[in-house]
């Protein structure tokens, strides 16, 4: 079970409980994922945050203006063409 600031965060079936005053700020219909960071953190963030961590990270090993799902297709296009030969 943990508990931040007395509020407990994880009862003890396993389900997160939500900090009311966080809540009450937020939209009702936002997205909130729990994820694993790098440094083996455990965070809740909004889909946009984590997608937004995930962009930085893949930028560590694809540079800019690279886009992964064009270099894919032309993979596979010149495959299909080396098998057709």
């Amino acid at each position: 079970m943990f508990r931040r600031g007395g509020v407990k965060l994880i009862n003890r079936s396993g389900h997160a409980t939500f900090l009311v005053e966080k809540k009450r700020r937020m939209n009702p219909s936002t997205e909130l994922c729990f994820a694993l960071t790098e440094e083996g953190a455990l965070v809740l963030e909004t889909r946009e945050q984590g997608l937004h961590r995930a962009r930085v990270l893949l930028r560590k090993y694809v540079a800019e203006g690279v886009t992964l799902s064009d270099e894919l297709i032309a993979e596979r296009r010149a495959e299909a063409a080396h098998e057709t030969r």
